[in-house]
């Protein structure tokens, strides 16, 4: 998300890619998750509350 592995000729996402870890790129960050799993934020408010 912030261009980091394709800096300095991609040596980085080609380190990645020798580890067999460059599939995980695309997934979403534990931030996100976090955010959309959040109970007390999609919890219906209680009646009388």
């Amino acid at each position: 998300k912030l261009g980091l592995l394709d800096r300095n000729e991609s040596w980085l996402r080609h380190r990645f890619e020798e580890m067999g870890v460059i599939q995980f790129e695309d997934l979403e960050d534990t931030g996100e998750e976090y955010a959309k799993f959040d109970i007390e934020a999609t919890a219906a408010p209680v009646a009388g509350a």
